[in-house]
């Protein structure tokens, strides 16, 4: 064999190998995030999903405001005690809810795909009816959620604190405002500068701007 036929052989190979690591992108594993506005135009593929990890769901509404935002009246308590409900019923296991008003994001474990489907299938159409009000011949009149539900799929302990901490700031955000998350987010970031330098987070924050 000539080394122009080795290299040919070779070339066919790679080549194989990064067709098929794009279509797992694209299918498989490797591809961790399905639905939301990213998902708009592309055809449509089967949600990549794994019952042995949480998976991060983000549902949005931009009809979620004023009268109809998910935290107004008893909508706040109703949308929890829902999703407590139905999470039940399909053996889902939430490990971290908030409600942001106009989107809810939502953390959790499932037995199997045709449960965790079944789950978002189900709190997404009543929770589009319990805000809306719509009903059979008193429809709603515009399709509630902006776009398909946004998952993704979490690996690892740091992927999980990664997505909690965020959760956590959302919150803070809700209850008390914009400036305490910016407050928290700089502080984390002096956290990090100080341990890249191996000095006391407080040299960092009281340094002149």
């Amino acid at each position: 064999m000539t080394w122009k036929s080795e290299y040919n052989i070779a070339l066919i190979v790679k080549t194989r190998q990064r067709d098929f690591f794009d279509r797992d992108r694209e299918y498989g594993p490797r591809r961790k995030t399905y639905g939301g506005a990213e998902q708009n135009g592309l055809r449509k593929i089967k949600r990549p999903l794994d019952h042995r990890r949480p998976v991060h769901l983000l549902l949005k509404s931009s009809h979620a405001r004023a009268k109809l935002s998910m935290l107004s009246g008893k909508n706040r308590l109703e949308i929890k005690a829902l999703i407590t409900k139905w999470a039940a019923k399909f053996s889902i296991k939430i490990h971290g809810m908030e409600n942001m008003g106009n989107h809810l994001h939502i953390i959790a474990t499932f037995p199997r795909r045709e449960a965790f489907a079944d789950f978002l299938r189900t709190i997404t159409s009543l929770i589009a009816r319990k805000i809306t009000g719509a009903r059979k011949g008193r429809p709603f009149g515009k399709r509630f959620w902006d776009d398909l539900a946004f998952t993704r799929v979490i690996t690892g302990w740091r992927d999980v604190k990664g997505v909690k901490n965020y959760l956590g700031k959302n919150a803070v955000e809700r209850d008390v405002g914009p400036m305490a998350r910016r407050t928290i987010e700089e502080y984390e970031e002096a956290r990090r500068l100080a341990s890249r330098r191996g000095v006391d987070v407080w040299e960092i924050l009281e340094a002149p701007a």
